[in-house]
């Protein structure tokens, strides 16, 4: 893998349709839900089942009573178990599909397979964009997060009279904005960038003091007539 792609870059897809699980759901139930507990879950909630088996277990019967009791809790399990395993089945399979795959964070967003390539275009042209800022971003600041430069951008979309949903569910009107605002942008991230420089350089005189002036005394020594002249200007409190 990229060693420059973190986790936060990587975007996961699956057709609606699709199924995460390796085994069927037939397969899950048989491993996970088998007859015992499924006979579990009818007595909880079949009041008929349920009063066969508090009556058989209560030990007050006869031994005819006990055998007609069986006889009827066989006929009810019959008569209820196809229900309850094909409940069982779509519970199973409801655990493996798109979105259930979305809530559990392992995918971004479940897609229609005859949109998928309309969808990935503006994705991917979104995505390169941004990633081009992002990483300017983090030159020009570099105490920032991937994360708090994702919400400069997003104020920056907003500020135009976009919605925050806008940024976070349209790529095709996100991506056309990026590229309509490309030089706004590249500007105000070269601001972020001249900011963090005097950032810096006032952490370093306040940290270093002394030593630091050296080093700015000597900078100074090495601009011509006029950036020095600007320089004076700024530490005078000129324009």
């Amino acid at each position: 893998m990229d060693p420059t792609i973190n986790a936060s870059m990587m975007e996961m897809y699956a057709d609606e349709e699709s199924r995460a699980g390796v085994l069927e759901p037939e397969g899950i139930v048989n491993i996970k839900y088998r007859r015992d507990k499924q006979l579990e879950t009818m007595a909880r909630l079949d009041p008929v089942y349920s009063e066969y088996r508090h009556k058989l277990a209560s030990g007050t019967l006869s031994q005819e009573e006990s055998s007609e009791i069986k006889v009827k809790m066989a006929e009810r399990e019959n008569l209820l178990m196809p229900v309850y395993t094909q409940i069982s089945l779509q519970f199973a399979d409801l655990h493996d599909r798109a979105g259930r795959m979305m809530a559990k964070g392992t995918i971004r967003l479940p897609l229609q397979w005859q949109h998928a390539r309309r969808f990935f275009y503006w994705r991917i042209r979104r995505r390169l964009n941004e990633e081009l800022f992002l990483k300017k971003m983090g030159l020009a600041d570099r105490g920032s997060t991937r994360e708090e430069n994702l919400e400069r951008l997003k104020s920056l979309i907003i500020a135009e009279g976009g919605e925050s949903t806008v940024f976070e569910d349209n790529d095709r009107l996100v991506a056309t904005w990026y590229e309509d605002n490309k030089k706004e942008v590249l500007a105000k991230i070269e601001g972020l960038r001249q900011d963090g420089i005097a950032s810096e350089v006032e952490g370093l005189l306040q940290k270093n003091g002394k030593s630091a002036l050296r080093g700015v005394a000597a900078a100074l020594a090495k601009l011509s007539d006029g950036d020095r002249s600007e320089v004076m200007k700024m530490l005078a409190g000129g324009k």
